[in-house]
């Protein structure tokens, strides 16, 4: 099967629906931000798992995802524009 964000950008393109996949791809990894912060890296861990991917095979790339979506997150928490 072709990556998730692949099979959308393409479907969307080919009935004419996005001319672009530039701006789905940015958010995707906004989405991507936001989701392994919230749930936190067990809870992403098992999501693998559910999805019929080898969860603890991931756990390299996803703790230090969760670490710097974890500081983003506070930076943004203390800023101006959440206040």
């Amino acid at each position: 099967m072709k990556p998730i964000l692949d099979e959308v950008v393409n479907q969307k393109i080919n009935s004419n629906e996005w001319l672009t996949d530039e701006t789905a791809r940015k958010d995707a990894i906004k989405i991507l931000e936001a989701v392994i912060s919230e749930l936190g890296v067990e809870k992403c861990l098992a999501a693998l798992d559910n999805q019929g991917f080898n969860g603890a095979s991931y756990g390299y790339l996803l703790k230090p995802l969760h670490k710097e979506g974890m500081r983003r997150r506070e930076l943004y928490l203390t800023s101006e524009d959440a206040i």
